[in-house]
């Protein structure tokens, strides 16, 4: 948000001249700065009631967020009870189609009005004029600021309703900010928590090639905790983006590490494919020692069998009978196996 300097000179203009116009605009200014260091809503609505009450010279401010027909006091400054935050204010129809239309809704005095309820006259005292200015923020109300003032029937100034829309906007502006910085936090927030719930590791470096997120199965995975892997370099080798590199992080645990293009860095999947390994490591030695056993019992029936082939006709019965023996009894251990 900006200041216009001739705007805000000219709402006091035959009010003190240039030097009242130029306390109006460095407070003004002031107040935008107040706005934009805090995204806080409480903190906001607690400043806007408290400008209100420095620039306008009301008695009171208070902060009304409204929803539908429900409004609630949120903040308050001046001569207003603590008690009048504990208010709920039930918005009459024709009021909300007032301040929706104009902008503006006055309540000549508070105390007579049929639209206010004995709790609030009791909590009100002697604050008798009550000036309500819409709050609009993305093209909604939601809320009011009230001016009050001591005196009934208090008749702003063209100044003071114009310090009031003044007001009102920076309100509605800060309050978008606020709720857009929301968004983006509960966004975020929920991002992370999917990356958090992926099985998978998951790492995201910027354009250097330094750790920005690196979710909890990555750190299960390498045994790197986050705080020693944020803002560092990538601990593992990444190969080239979309082929699959396997790495041996020791004690028999292996990942396969996938990087992928992302605007401004990369993203590398952390894929625990120790299991794999084992599997293979395990199959690679089942072969071995299925090898090992087949090869003794094929190689009686390839000797014997070679031997009947150029022999049959000549040997004697008793070596022929121990040839096929030797053959029966290897292809039964082969069956075995």
């Amino acid at each position: 948000m900006t200041a216009n300097a001739g705007t805000t000179a000219s709402l006091v203009s035959g009010q003190g001249g240039r030097v009242a116009a130029e306390r109006l605009r460095k407070r003004l200014l002031e107040v935008i700065a107040d706005l934009n260091a805090d995204l806080d809503h409480q903190q906001i609505f607690t400043r806007i009631c408290k400008a209100c009450v420095q620039l306008t010279g009301a008695s009171a401010a208070a902060f009304l967020i409204i929803d539908g027909q429900h409004g609630r006091v949120c903040a308050v400054h001046g001569d207003l009870p603590p008690s009048v935050l504990q208010l709920d204010y039930s918005v009459d129809a024709d009021e909300l189609t007032r301040v929706v239309a104009s902008g503006r809704y006055v309540v000549a005095d508070v105390h007579t009005s049929p639209a206010v309820t004995g709790e609030v006259r009791a909590v009100l005292g002697p604050l008798h004029t009550a000036v309500l200015t819409g709050v609009v923020a993305k093209g909604q109300l939601v809320g009011a600021l009230a001016a009050l003032y001591n005196e009934v029937n208090h008749r702003a100034s063209a100044d003071e309703e114009e310090l009031h829309d003044v007001l009102a906007g920076f309100a509605g502006v800060a309050i978008a900010n606020a709720s857009a910085y929301d968004t983006v936090v509960r966004a975020e927030a929920h991002h992370a928590a999917v990356i958090d719930g992926i099985a998978d590791g998951v790492a995201v470096l910027d354009e250097a090639g330094r750790v920005t997120i690196w979710n909890t199965a990555a750190a299960e995975l390498t045994g790197i905790p986050a705080t020693e892997a944020i803002d560092r370099p990538f601990p593992l080798p990444r190969g080239e983006p979309g082929l699959p590199l396997e790495h041996h992080l020791g004690d028999g645990r292996w990942v396969e590490l996938t990087a992928s293009p992302l605007d401004g860095g990369h993203v590398v999947a952390l894929h625990d494919i120790s299991r794999q390994k084992a599997l293979d490591a395990a199959k690679t030695m089942f072969v071995a020692a299925t090898s090992h056993e087949l090869k003794t019992p094929l190689t009686v029936i390839k000797s014997f069998g070679e031997w009947l082939r150029t022999n049959i006709d000549t040997a004697e019965p008793e070596r022929r009978q121990m040839a096929l023996d030797a053959i029966a009894d290897s292809a039964e251990e082969l069956r075995q196996i």
